[in-house]
């Protein structure tokens, strides 16, 4: 890892001894999948209701739109397709939506969302059409969102997804389920665990109705993390009881249960439970391997998830002296994740920490600049660029 942050560092400092114990970053600034894709798994049978009855506009919406802006025109009278266009620009920005990216991607959904806008206004007599393009409105909206969270500008992430949740009535069930829980990950991650709790329980409510058991499971799960932030732990074991041990969904509860051990210092709970999240990945990691070299033999990249769980060891480690094991994890952590994204600043901020302790002070202060510099690209909401340029002054002393 030394190495790679010499290729990636460029500024050359004064080298000076710590004098003094930075801090760690425990809190996972991403959610343990990007984008919602652990939700797109089904994890029980759904309803799926065909794309012109996903969503429909508030009445407020409705009987506004067409006053509002009913001095503007569209560029084509072909509404079928424009349909076909859009849905299909729609489809490349999410599939091909990245760190790298997101700010390009940004800008064609917002012009892709002014296309639409428009077509509704023209459309708004036209029910056979506008049920399609709210449907396409709402897309843009949502993956608008996930971008926003990829740039770590967490505020407007909730703004977009607020804007799904309250200028359409989402009629699709799966669809809405899991805005409300990626809207709660995004005001966790940001710190508003207020709101955080409300979406989670708004999304609780949701699947009791739909009496959607696994669903339920997995909300509960989301409520016993944010209670253990919350200082207030609670068991997050329900969700065991409804998979078996081999499902790779049981990685993140297990992954949940050694966060909540490690905020009450039950560092055996917190080793064990890492070791078995760990466990599942790998097992299943290995299925998808050979599974992938029979088909085109390309063996499969480290799962990102992994980082969350690396990281969090590394952690547990290094409250426990050993900072050998500790660098060890956080080296593994990084290994997993891009390297100019918001969880790369993380963990280099952490190994930096380490080598620190481990008294290699160059390498210490190469890896807490190079991860300040990775903060500042991004529209950061969070205190991370705090942290770091606290912990980088504090090696400087």
């Amino acid at each position: 890892m030394s190495k790679q942050i010499d290729r990636m560092s460029r500024d050359e400092k004064q080298l000076v001894p710590i004098t003094g114990r930075t801090e760690l970053d425990g809190l996972i600034t991403n959610s343990e999948r990007e984008n919602g894709a652990f939700l797109d798994q089904s994890f029980s049978k759904k309803i799926q209701g065909p794309l012109n009855t996903l969503a429909q506009l508030n009445q407020h919406q409705y009987s506004q739109s067409e006053s509002d802006f009913s001095h503007q025109s569209f560029y084509s009278d072909e509404e079928p397709w424009n349909i076909d266009y859009i849905t299909n620009n729609l489809d490349s920005v999410e599939r091909g939506l990245n760190c790298d990216n997101s700010s390009s991607v940004v800008i064609a959904l917002k012009a892709l969302f002014e296309q639409i806008r428009l077509l509704l206004i023209k459309n708004v007599s036209r029910k056979q059409f506008l049920y399609k393009y709210t449907v396409l409105a709402l897309r843009s909206l949502y993956i608008l969102g996930n971008a926003m969270k990829l740039q770590g500008d967490y505020q407007h992430a909730i703004l977009y997804y607020e804007n799904c949740l309250t200028k359409f009535n989402i009629n699709e069930p799966t669809f809405k389920g899991k805005l409300l829980i990626e809207a709660g990950k995004v005001c966790f991650i940001s710190k508003n665990f207020q709101k955080c709790q409300q979406y989670f329980y708004d999304a609780l409510l949701h699947y009791e109705q739909l009496n959607w058991r696994l669903d339920i499971a997995y909300v509960l799960t989301q409520l016993s993390r944010l209670n253990g932030w919350l200082k207030n732990p609670d068991a997050a074991t329900i969700y065991r009881d409804y998979l078996p041990e081999e499902d790779e969904r049981i990685a993140d509860t297990y992954f949940i249960l050694a966060e909540l051990a490690y905020l009450r210092k039950d560092y055996d709970a917190a080793f064990q439970f890492a070791e078995q999240s760990i466990q599942i990945y790998e097992i299943n990691n290995n299925k998808e391997i050979n599974t992938n070299k029979e088909s085109n033999g390309t063996p499969q990249e480290l799962k990102p998830q992994l980082s969350l769980v690396y990281n969090l060891l590394g952690i547990l480690y290094a409250n426990t002296n050993d900072y050998k094991q500790a660098q060890k994890y956080f080296h593994d952590a990084f290994q997993c994740v891009k390297q100019e994204s918001l969880k790369a600043a993380q963990i280099l901020m952490n190994w930096g920490i380490m080598q620190a302790l481990e008294c290699n002070s160059e390498l210490a202060q190469k890896g807490i600049l190079k991860a300040k510099q990775i903060s500042q690209a991004f529209q950061n909401k969070s205190d991370l660029s705090h942290r770091l340029e606290r912990n980088y002054q504090e090696l400087l002393q």
